[in-house]
């Protein structure tokens, strides 16, 4: 089984994150997702929006997200301005790495968004100790 490498990055404006994935999510250009239940997509088709839109459906059940942007080895999160990405990025790297565990190109069908404490804490101590960008292995 290869490595799910999972690198986040802040960018200059503050209500948005990117996490960047070694494993192809997108076979689109580009997908925006403005709620849970519409997107907004490139011309081209080609019948992975289903599955783009589980993992949207459990990134948007963490608290305070409130738009994504899904290229083929990105999801760029923008969050609503009363919310801190320290208290967000457990619940999103949580997600991301049970939804993308699989090896092939399906996607868990909805993961226990539940973090545990202990993993919420190792997350955010990573977080902190790299200066806000890090990168994680999985």
């Amino acid at each position: 089984m290869s490595t799910l490498k999972i690198k986040v990055e802040e960018h200059p404006n503050k209500a948005v994150l990117s996490i960047h994935i070694s494993k192809r999510i997108s076979k689109k250009d580009y997908v925006t997702y403005y709620n849970q239940l519409r997107a907004e997509e490139n011309e081209y088709d080609n019948g992975r929006t289903e599955e783009l839109g589980y993992l949207a459906q459990a990134l948007f059940a963490v608290d305070g997200v409130r738009e994504l942007h899904f290229s083929q080895y990105e999801i760029t999160i923008q969050k609503a301005e009363i919310f801190e990405w320290e208290e967000m990025i457990p619940d999103l790297i949580h997600v991301v790495k049970n939804m993308l565990r699989k090896e092939g190109d399906d996607f868990e069908r909805m993961p226990d968004i539940k973090v545990t404490e202990e993993e919420r804490e190792r997350i955010k101590r990573e977080w902190e100790r790299a200066s806000r960008n890090f990168d994680f292995d999985y």
